[in-house]
Order: structure tokens, then C-alpha cells, then sequence
């Protein structure tokens, strides 16, 4: 065969040529599979010994001529010199006969792409026989309508595609393997006859001749024509069974995007048609799990931890928590254990609130929310209904990570940053009124079972405990109800305005962190509040700004006047914040301290700068650490910002 655009062989084509040492005439063919720069532009076509030369024998309508027999030995059709001669030896003889005959031009390595046996490495060679096939064209095509018509979807989305562009192009299915063990094939030959016919029971004599001498067929069936029934098979099909009729068809198959036709695709057709119905309404594919720098995990490759050992080190939780927070849905999870230290300090998190709230909560009553609310009450009620939205809609739609993320947010920065700190006013405090500490109980118990609901599906062991602990004759988490806080979004306007507070709190607090006012040093604060209805709001809220930012005296003004040593900031809100800095600061000392600081961190950033501006480390390095170094110089460049902002408020440096 050449390539048919080829100008050294044009002439050639549809003539003849000798094949040497067999003296037989074979074709000169077109063919644009040809490879016109690979070797001599001219390549010898062994239709039953490879399967790309098996397609362009058919479109040439070559005779397809075995040579080797089922035990890797040369037959008569490679020639008298060389039959019953072991293939490797056999071809060691050939290139022998070639030099004699002064017919070898050139021997070059080059890499070849050949098959090995997955057990024992032993080539694999391409060998034509007569296999048993499956008819999938009228298969497939209920198949396509069930997922055309939406009755079976596909997440992510994109599979969808990949689905319809394998099923409206499918090709037969060849079932048989000859393999040692797997369900054989019901087919049976009459010895005398030849007649063969596929039988569901076990024929004893052969239905043309009557002959008792029935051999059936030795091969085995591929392992997915018995995959392919899984949906049914094993809830007793083809009887008519009470488990069949309850779950068939299910909901949901979660599996892996390299086996969408291997095993997807063949339930689907088999579903439709052994059952006339889908098997399953939704298919999630899931990513694969890499090792930090992108290998899949494998055995042979050594690089896939045992998760027993993980386990032990970390807790399921953490390491089913860590995992689905890196797993976006439907991609690869690149893993490494620093996404399992988030599960594990996430769970230290949880546990310690648990323990606050129980300790605290005495009584843990099961009532209701209570009806008499305050700001903050109303804030995290509202927010931990957007977070029961947010977490159902992304379990609903596969987005685990997206989930964990939200759950992630809400019981950490949300309840426990916030909530939790700001009940401790009333907790703590003896002036306040028993109903109040009631209220702030129902609401800590509350939330804090509602939040563990929320976190079950991805931590179960710890929520299991935390709730044995707060309910003890309540049964499992397991039967619990689904949290539904809907009419907890109509707080959303009163949210928004706690949200005003928490700017203002969060932007005293960076001021203090940036200039390094110890967490003890009570300050003086003065905000400037020009919008009458953002200083009302202030002042209502003046004692949960005292308490979160350990707040000695709070000064509110339209018109403040500004303290005369002080740090400053400017809250979205338009809220001019004042730290008085005097008897809290040395503001000397500080800005030599940041300025040095800042020195020390230009110097840093310059090292990293100089590794990433280098061409060849960039080339040579392994990609783990050029992803380090920019890493390391997006987290020195923040930290310069940060001490840039603490000199500009301190007054040494102009913006």
C-alpha cells in the first residue's frame, strides 16, 4: 500500500509485485492510512494480522491469509521454509533468507505500539478468527431517544455529547473471549452435521440431524454482556419479583467516565430492551483520582497511599471531608494531604463549638426557634437558610464540592466567627434576662443540629456522635429530617443590615491585627457616621462592637473629632473608623519595625522573582515546584500589602 498522493509510487498503483521468499503476486493499493515519511513510504498490508490492515483489506477487497496458528507457531501458509517454526524464531530465519538473497536494504530501531498480556507481559499477537457478535444498531436506538428526550441525563452536561456521538456511530459487539473463566457461551455444533444454534437450555441432541454429538462453544462472554444486565439480574429478572418491581428502574449511577460505553450505555440499551424502560434516570460521572503532579494513582507506579494508613492518621471524616472539597464535579481530584488537614481541623472545629454549645445549653431544649429575635438572631438564620439552599441545590445537581464549600462556610465563619462569639454576651452575661438566655439556647441548639444535618452526607461519624450528645433518645442523625428553613429568607433585609456591623467589626480588627495591637490591649474607637440611619444601626449594636473587638470606649458622631495619634480606615458603608493609638502603641518603634519587615519581604519576593524570571529553571524544574514558587510569591506580595496598609495608616507613607 502507498499513500495515494505519494509521486515516487503513483505509477505503481494497480499493478503487482513480488512478495519475496513466497514467490506470490500481491496488489499495489491506494490508501490514505499510508504514512508517506514514515520509512520507505510503501507498507506491506496483512489483513488478518492487524486490525488498521484488517479495515483497508475490506475497502480493497484483499484476501485476508493467517500465517500463525492459536499457539504462536508459523502455519502452512507462511511457506514450507517456515511452518511449525516459533513466530520469534520465524522472523530471526526471515531477515536471514532477505541478506542471503541480497534483498535487505536496512535494519533501523524505531518504537513500535504493540499489545502485551496484562498479567505476564507476553506480546499479544493480532490473530483473525471467528468471533459471536452482537447486533447494536437496533439496540441503540431507543437507547439515543431515552437521553434525546431528557428522560436519562448525563452530569456534567458535556457527556451528553460524548454519548450520542459513540451510539448514533456504535459498530457490532463482539462478545466472545477466550478466556478461562467467565460465563460461557450458549451456543452449540452438531459434530456430524455442522449445524449450530444458540440454545437458553442445554440441548441434548442436534435439531437438523438428531445426532447426540453437540459440542458447545469453547469461548466466554465478554464480562460486560453480564454487566450490562446488572439492573436487573440481580433483582431476579427474568421472574417477575418484589424486588424487581421496587427498584427497578433507580434513581442515580454514579461511575467512572471510562467505562460511559463499556457499562453505561450497554445498561441503557439492555434496559430498554429486556425491560422496555430506562434503567436509571441520572448518571453522574465522576473525575479520577492523580497524585499531586497529575499521574493517575496506581499500584504500579507506587504512588497511591492506602487508605487505612490515612485513616488512622487523619479520621474518615477528614479524608472523606478534605476529598470532596478539592472535587469539583466531574474533575480530576489532584490529591495530596494538605486538603486532608482542612478536614481534620474542620472536624477539631466542630467538635469544640458542639462542646461550647452543649456545655452551655444545659437544658438543650427541643422547641422551636423562639419569635422574639434580635439582629444578629435574624442573621444567622437567614444565612443558614441560604446555606440550606446553596448545600441542597449543589447534593441535587452533583456539586459536592460546591456543598462542602458551603457548609464549610457556614459552620465555621458564620456560627462560630460570629453567632457563637456574639451569644457569649448573653451566655456570659448575669444582668441578662433568663427569657433571653433561653432564646439564645433554642437558637444555638438549633442551629448548631441543623448545621450537623447539613454535614452529615460528608461527615458522618462525627455528626452521628454530636447528635447522640445533644438528643439522646432521638435516634440516629440518619432518620432525621432534611433541614427546611424557607421562611427564614424573608430576614434577608435585617441580614443585610448585621452585614453593615460586621464590616465595621472586621475593619477595626484588621487595623489592630496589621499594627499589632496584642488581642488583650483593650482600645479607644471613634466612628464617623454621616447617614443617620447607619448611626442609629451603630448604636444599637454598641455593645456586640465593644465585645468583638475588645473595645474600651466607643465613640459615635456625624461630626467625630478624629484622635490625635491614631490609625484610620474607611468601611464600604461610609464609616470612618478611628483607633486612638496612644498608651496603645510605641508609633515609632512600629514603623521601624514594618519598615524593616517590609525590607526583609522585598528581599524575598526579589529571590522568588529572579527563580520564576528564569527561563531554564522554569523548563527544568518539576512542575510541583515552579506551582510552589508562585505560590510563594502570591503570599509574599499580600503580606507586603498588608505592612504597605499599616505604615499608610500610621501616617508614614502618602497614598
Amino acid at each position: 500500500a502507498v499513500h495515494p498522493e505519494d509521486e515516487r509510487f503513483k505509477q505503481l498503483i494497480g499493478k503487482e509485485v513480488i512478495l519475496p521468499l513466497q514467490n506470490r503476486k500481491i496488489p499495489v493499493v491506494a490508501d490514505e492510512m499510508v504514512d508517506r515519511e514514515f520509512g520507505t513510504g510503501a507498507v506491506k498490508i496483512t489483513p488478518a494480522h492487524d486490525p488498521n490492515d484488517f479495515e483497508a483489506g475490506k475497502r480493497h477487497d484483499l484476501e485476508s491469509i493467517t500465517v500463525i496458528d492459536d499457539r504462536g507457531f508459523m502455519n502452512a501458509n507462511a511457506g514450507s521454509a517456515y511452518k511449525n517454526l516459533d513466530r520469534f524464531e520465524c522472523r530471526k530465519r526471515v531477515v536471514a533468507d532477505l541478506e542471503k538473497l541480497d534483498l535487505l536494504v536496512s535494519i533501523e530501531d524505531y518504537t513500535n505500539a504493540i499489545g502485551t498480556c496484562y498479567r505476564c507481559d507476553s506480546i499479544v499477537e493480532p490473530y483473525l478468527s471467528k468471533q459471536w457478535f452482537v447486533n447494536m444498531k437496533p439496540l441503540a436506538k431507543p437507547a439515543l431517544e431515552v437521553v434525546k428526550d431528557g428522560k436519562i441525563t448525563f452530569y456534567p452536561d458535556r457527556w451528553t455529547k460524548v454519548y450520542l456521538n459513540w451510539m448514533e456511530n456504535i459498530r457490532d459487539w463482539c462478545i466472545s473471549r477466550q478466556l478461562w473463566w467467565g460465563h460461557r457461551i450458549p451456543v452449540w455444533t452438531c459434530s456430524d452435521c455442522g449445524h449450530f444454534a444458540a440454545y437458553r437450555v442445554d440441548p441434548t441432541v442436534c435439531e437438523k440431524c438428531g445426532s447426540s454429538h453437540l459440542v458447545q462453544d469453547p469461548d466466554v462472554l465478554d464480562t460486560w454482556f453480564s454487566s450490562w444486565l446488572w439492573p436487573f439480574s440481580t433483582l431476579g429478572w427474568p421472574e417477575s419479583t418484589e424486588d424487581l418491581d421496587l427498584y427497578y428502574p433507580t434513581s442515580t449511577l454514579i461511575t467512572a467516565p471510562e467505562i460511559i460505553f463499556f457499562w453505561v450505555a450497554r445498561m441503557i440499551m439492555a434496559g430498554m430492551e429486556f425491560m422496555k424502560e430506562i434503567p436509571f434516570s441520572r448518571v453522574y460521572l465522576h473525575g479520577t483520582v492523580r497524585d499531586a503532579i497529575g499521574r493517575k494513582m496506581s499500584k504500579s507506579l507506587g504512588n497511591s497511599p492506602d487508605p487505612l494508613d490515612i485513616i488512622a492518621k487523619y479520621g474518615a471524616d477528614a479524608l472523606r471531608f478534605g476529598m470532596v472539597m478539592i472535587s469539583p464535579r466531574g474533575s480530576d481530584i489532584f490529591f495530596s494531604e494538605d486538603s486532608l488537614n482542612v478536614g481534620r481541623t474542620f472536624n477539631n472545629k466542630i467538635w469544640n463549638v458542639a462542646r461550647f454549645v452543649i456545655s452551655n445549653c444545659p437544658e438543650r431544649p427541643k422547641a422551636p426557634y423562639p419569635s422574639n429575635l434580635t439582629l444578629f438572631d435574624k442573621w444567622i438564620l437567614y444565612r443558614m437558610a441560604l446555606a440550606v439552599q446553596d448545600i441542597t441545590e449543589g447534593l441535587e445537581q452533583f456539586k459536592f464540592n460546591e456543598s462542602a464549600i458551603a457548609i464549610h462556610r457556614f459552620i465555621w465563619h458564620e456560627f462560630c466567627d460570629w453567632y457563637v462569639e456574639i451569644a457569649k454576651l448573653d451566655i456570659y452575661n448575669e444582668t441578662k434576662a433568663a427569657s433571653r438566655k433561653s432564646d439564645v439556647e433554642r437558637i444555638l441548639i438549633n442551629t448548631l443540629a441543623h448545621a450537623i444535618q447539613l454535614l452529615h452526607p460528608f461527615s458522618p461519624f462525627i455528626t452521628e456522635e454530636i447528635w447522640n450528645q445533644l438528643y439522646t433518645d432521638n435516634g440516629s442523625i440518619m432518620n432525621s429530617e432534611w433541614p427546611d428553613l424557607g421562611d427564614f429568607l424573608n430576614f434577608k433585609e435585617d441580614a443585610q443590615k448585621a452585614e453593615i456591623i460586621q464590616r465595621t467589626v472586621t475593619s477595626i480588627r484588621t487595623m489592630r491585627s496589621e499594627i499589632h495591637i496584642p488581642p488583650a490591649t483593650e482600645i479607644h474607637v471613634v466612628l464617623g457616621i454621616t447617614d443617620l440611619s447607619i448611626g442609629e444601626l451603630h448604636e444599637q449594636q454598641k455593645d456586640i462592637i465593644e465585645h468583638l473587638c475588645r473595645v474600651k470606649k466607643l465613640d459615635i458622631s456625624e461630626r467625630p473629632e478624629p484622635p490625635q495619634i491614631r490609625a484610620t480606615s474607611l468601611t464600604d458603608d461610609g464609616v470612618d473608623v478611628y483607633i486612638d493609638l496612644k498608651d496603645v502603641v510605641d508609633v515609632p518603634m512600629e514603623v521601624t519595625r514594618l519598615k524593616k519587615e517590609i525590607a526583609k519581604n522585598d528581599q524575598e519576593i526579589e529571590k522568588v522573582t529572579q527563580k520564576l524570571n528564569n527561563e531554564k529553571f522554569i523548563a527544568n524544574a518539576p512542575n510541583e515546584i515552579v506551582e510552589k514558587n508562585r505560590a510563594i510569591h502570591t503570599e509574599l506580595s499580600d503580606k507586603k500589602l498588608k505592612l504597605t496598609r499599616a505604615l499608610i495608616m500610621l501616617g508614614e507613607i502618602q497614598q
